[in-house]
């Protein structure tokens, strides 16, 4: 009884100094893999990257964009690390899920991909892992910690990031990044528009305020003007604008442009402005901006923005001389 008590005692500070030996290893790797990827971008490069790349995640979590981020049901959060790699334009990332729907028996991890294209960051999710509580331990009911979906993340995501030597494995990158053989030019357009897509639904940069109007009561002349809004990291620029105006007589829309969109100068200038040939007197005047990306030539109209041709005292501010 002894000799079994003996060995069960062993077996006991075996397994248990399995399991530290164990954490101290996924601890390792975790570090391992952080200080390449500092080592490679720099510190204070990687926290303006995470930071980014956080922004972006809580941008898509507030305008619904993919579908679980949209839950109710769901806790998330960017993982701590990402792994650049040598050429600092692309990085591989995860996203932990931890679902608090009660009747869920599973968390899940993301694939989060940055890639870096004429010096702006493009953020977007690939492949979704189901991980089943059971595997991992006893309560399925209860979710896995963030710390517990990290260590999986080193395993199921971020292995290969290093080769055996410690250094950081290209085709690893290779192959997160390719897209049946599509060469990088083709694969750089395809997620610049995948991310202007993706957002165009919420793209609404103008107010009243940003858009001029001024109206000549001699020529029954207006002239509209704005400022094209230069797109952050989740819009990309237009290719093309269109200033439209109705009024109640009118019966339609005119346009500003004829028929097609005017081009954009970026170069000349970032200033839209258009002449409106003829408006009556003291009538209000329903103003639309539309602007054409490049994603499948699709458009965006914004508006309307409504000003009057009055020659009132409020109004003498949109009065040409």
């Amino acid at each position: 009884m002894l000799n079994q008590g003996s060995k069960l005692k062993n077996s006991i500070i075996f397994f248990i100094g399995f399991i530290v030996i164990s954490c101290i290893r996924q601890s390792d790797l975790s570090k391992d893999f952080k200080k390449k990827s500092l080592d490679i971008i720099g510190k204070e490069e990687y926290e303006k990257i995470y930071k980014q790349f956080l922004d972006s995640t809580l941008q898509w979590k507030r305008y619904k964009i993919f579908g679980s981020f949209d839950s109710t049901y769901s806790s998330y959060k960017l993982d701590s690390l990402l792994c650049f790699n040598k050429a600092r334009n692309k990085l591989v990332a995860a996203n932990l899920d931890r679902s608090l729907n009660r009747d869920a028996v599973a968390d899940g991890l993301d694939f989060f991909y940055g890639l870096k294209i004429s010096n702006q960051w493009y953020f977007y999710r690939g492949a979704y892992i189901v991980l089943p509580r059971n595997m991992y331990q006893k309560d399925i009911h209860t979710p896995l910690s963030f710390a517990k979906l990290h260590e999986i993340a080193l395993k199921e995501i971020y292995s290969g990031y290093l080769t055996k030597n410690g250094e950081i494995n290209e085709a690893w990158f290779t192959y997160h990044f390719a897209r049946n053989g599509q060469p990088q030019e083709e694969i750089n357009k395809t997620i610049i528009s995948q991310n202007k897509g993706m957002w165009l639904g919420n793209y609404n940069p103008y107010k009243k305020e940003d858009i001029s109007f001024k109206y000549n009561k001699e020529t029954k002349q207006a002239t509209v003007s704005f400022e094209l809004q230069t797109p952050d990291s989740f819009y990309l620029e237009p290719m093309g604008y269109k200033i439209l105006y109705t009024y109640k007589k009118l019966g339609s829309i005119g346009n500003t442009c004829g028929s097609a969109f005017c081009d954009i100068n970026w170069k000349k200038n970032k200033v839209a402005e258009r002449k409106i040939s003829y408006l009556p007197d003291g009538i209000d005047v329903d103003i639309y901006i539309e602007e054409l990306f490049y994603i499948n030539n699709q458009c965006k109209r914004l508006g309307p923005f409504t000003f009057n041709t009055s020659n009132s005292e409020k109004d003498k501010k949109n009065i040409l001389p």
